[in-house]
């Protein structure tokens, strides 16, 4: 049988066997609900995108309900009013939450916790028009020279450049997608070593090697977990962007979701499946040197630490990159975090993309070969934790 059909039959038998498991569907549903819902919880919390409840109580100018309405308008701001026929009822609506701020005889302002910039904008703007228009009536001015006087005047806003806003955008989603790639990495990772150990445990590799050459074994298994970890990854962007479609644009005002675009959805992919190749086969070797899934542990860690570096790297490059992210950008095992991160920043060149990736995909044929040692030399051994260096050169160490 050809190595190719070897290693279609394992991936098959992988994706098939994972994604029967209850823990799979138990995660695939989970961090769906967790990521949409958690879009959906935020748009309601969000303060921008909810009215203002103004109390009015005592002394009330008169058209000031207007004015407040008015100025609101002008801010792009939501606000409901009521009035109140006295101070102590304003009082109670404002402790029992049933308005966020009150306004006491046209001069005084309640909060529970302070004014935010909104509320003190449309309140001192509203109160100054209608003290304004009293004044001219007072004054026996006309109803058209007070309007004039007491118009307020909208601003027009005109950005001759917005790549600034774009480049922003770009990169917080390349943070949070370098976020979600270690994260997937990791997960995906341990389900191939999880795997490598179950079967070991189990016997099942004896039969297996007897079938199917080690090799082709280890990039089957790898390819097939690999499979149902971008499925997850693509059930979560999916999710993501029903919900970012459900709350609809007001709550995404200010943020221009296009300058994201198809190619950096597609960048990340690309990205993931390099580092998740890498990391899978260093989490298959080091999974073959224990014959129990309560050992798994003790060794797990090893990819965890050589990957930490990129996480902390993309963390402190967020808005600037520094020449700890140029260096780590051509780290094999770090590139596929931190590159994304550069090019979303537009720090990148052509040249230095196409660099990392040659380097990324050498280093992954050196990982393939030496792991599939470690794997070959390791996996019949039973008993207890088998030594780098006997499962390399089949020397006890």
């Amino acid at each position: 049988m050809r190595r190719i059909d070897q290693i279609t039959i394992v991936a098959k038998r992988e994706i098939v066997e994972r994604s029967r498991s209850t823990v799979f569907r138990v995660m695939l549903v989970a961090m769906a609900l967790l990521v949409g819902g958690g879009i959906i919880a935020l748009s309601f919390i969000n303060p921008s995108s909810r009215p203002i409840h103004i109390g009015l109580a005592g002394d009330v100018i008169p058209g000031l309900e207007g004015d407040i309405e008015t100025v609101a308008e002008t801010v792009e701001q939501q606000v409901t009013i009521t009035t109140y026929p006295s101070t102590q009822a304003a009082d109670t609506a404002l402790e029992d939450g049933d308005v966020d701020v009150l306004l006491v005889d046209s001069s005084t302002v309640v909060t529970s916790s302070g004014a935010s910039l909104d509320e003190t904008v449309i309140l001192s703007t509203a109160v100054n028009v209608a003290g304004r228009r009293v004044a001219g009536q007072e004054l026996g001015l006309s109803e058209s020279e007070i309007s004039a006087i007491v118009q307020p005047i909208t601003l027009s806003y005109v950005e001759t450049d917005d790549s600034g806003d774009a480049d922003e955008v770009r990169a917080i989603v390349a943070f949070m997608g370098a976020i979600l790639l270690f994260v997937a990495i990791m997960v995906f990772g341990q389900f191939v070593a999880y795997g490598v150990v179950e079967e070991k445990q189990n016997r099942v590799i004896e039969v297996l090697l007897s079938r199917i050459d080690s090799t082709s074994l280890l990039v089957g298994k790898v390819l097939g977990i690999g499979t149902l970890g971008l499925l997850q990854v693509g059930v979560i962007v999916a999710s993501a962007a029903g919900a970012l479609f459900y709350i609809g644009n007001d709550a995404l005002e200010g943020i221009d979701l296009s300058a994201i675009g198809i190619a950096g959805i597609v960048s990340l992919v690309f990205w993931f499946v390099l580092g998740y190749l890498m990391f899978s086969f260093i989490y298959a070797a080091t999974g073959a040197t224990v014959s129990r899934l309560e050992d798994l542990q003790s060794v797990a860690f090893v990819p965890v630490m050589l990957l930490m570096p990129a996480y902390l790297v993309v963390s402190l490059s967020v808005g600037e990159v520094n020449v700890w992210t140029r260096v780590a950008s051509f780290v094999p095992l770090w590139a596929p975090i931190v590159m994304p991160v550069r090019i979303a920043q537009g720090d990148a060149a052509w040249w230095e993309v196409a660099l990392s990736i040659a380097l990324i995909l050498v280093f992954l044929w050196l990982v393939v070969r030496v792991s599939a040692r470690i794997y070959r030399g390791a996996a019949l051994q039973t008993g207890g934790r088998v030594k780098l260096r006997e499962a390399l050169w089949g020397t006890p160490g």
